[in-house]
């Protein structure tokens, strides 16, 4: 169940970007992470799965998705990745 509602939560983009999940308080409770596959056979949109946080700003900035809005929905060292991307656009 928990599957299905995630992946409801990106029906309404045309692409995402999916990276490591954060395993935080929920390591100790014994849940399995949610992991691309899953998450790509429940969703019919287009998913990209890319780890490393360069890797994400490279392709986000590379003029090869149409995008409008941009969001960061995560955990752990996620802000990272925003500032990475601000200083990016900042750039160009």
């Amino acid at each position: 169940m928990f599957l299905d509602e995630f992946s409801e939560g990106f029906t309404l983009a045309d692409e995402f970007i999916m990276t490591k999940t954060f395993e935080g308080r929920e390591a100790h409770k014994h849940l399995t992470p949610v992991n691309f596959e899953e998450v790509q056979a429940h969703c019919p949109k287009k998913i990209y799965y890319i780890e490393d946080f360069n890797e994400i700003v490279d392709f986000v900035t590379s003029g090869k998705l149409q995008y409008d809005i941009i969001v960061v929905f995560a955990a752990g060292y996620s802000y990272r990745l925003t500032n990475m991307l601000v200083e990016k656009f900042k750039q160009m």
